[in-house]
């Protein structure tokens, strides 16, 4: 009996690590990388259409994480300010992903931490978060150079 538990728990763990190994990844490792492009940024009162630039690099398995957050363009774009960087994106499919930690300061007012889904085809990252922060949204389409992917 004890044998058939302990064979039953090491299969377990065995599932566990096929699992993590099967895991969806970001595309190409090791890599630093820039996505620009129109956001709409709302909340506190404002609504703001700007240019987004998102620094990101992907570590060698495949990881990835955003290092800093930039917004210009229209008036008032050069005030909005990332906050809580780094943020961690999580891969959840062949095209999809989360970034977690996200948060903005917006018009004096602190937008987040909250996640946005998002969807990544053809190098460009398209979201739609709205009411995800605390009353405020973010939405944009911004391509990236070089194009970044998820590897199933």
């Amino acid at each position: 009996m004890k044998s058939a538990i302990a064979l039953a728990a090491f299969g377990l763990v065995l599932l566990s690590f096929a699992r993590h190994a099967d895991a969806d990844v970001f595309t190409p490792s090791s890599t630093n990388f820039t996505w620009v492009g129109p956001v709409i940024i709302a909340g506190h009162g404002v609504k703001l259409g700007c240019q987004g630039t998102i620094d990101a690099q992907t570590n060698s398995t495949g990881a990835l994480r955003v290092t800093s957050v930039f917004f210009s363009g229209g008036q008032g774009c050069s005030l909005v300010k990332g906050s809580g960087l780094p943020w961690t994106a999580t891969a959840t499919g062949a095209t999809t992903l989360t970034i977690s930690k996200v948060s903005f300061i917006l018009s004096g007012g602190l937008c987040g931490p909250g996640v946005i889904p998002a969807n990544l085809g053809g190098g460009v990252l398209a979201f739609n978060a709205v009411n995800n922060f605390a009353g405020c949204s973010i939405a944009g389409g911004l391509r990236s150079a070089p194009p970044i992917r998820i590897v199933p």
